[in-house]
This record gives C-alpha cells, sequence and structure tokens, in this order.
C-alpha cells in the first residue's frame, strides 16, 4: 500500500498542518492562563 499523503510539511512550515512555530512547546512550557 503507497503512502497518500506521506510525511508532510516540517512544522512551522506552511501550510501549518503540524503547528504555527518549529519548536512548539519543547523549548517553553505552556502559558497557563
Amino acid at each position: 500500500v503507497d503512502a497518500v499523503y506521506g510525511d508532510g510539511p516540517a512544522p512551522g512550515e506552511f501550510p501549518y498542518t503540524r503547528g504555527v512555530h518549529a519548536e512548539m512547546y519543547r523549548t517553553r512550557p505552556w502559558t497557563m492562563r
């Protein structure tokens, strides 16, 4: 079976399907509000 979608773009790259920041919460904790 062939992969239809593959890995897709990296985080932080358009169209931002894996998040808008490349590092997301790996370098800084979530903001608690």
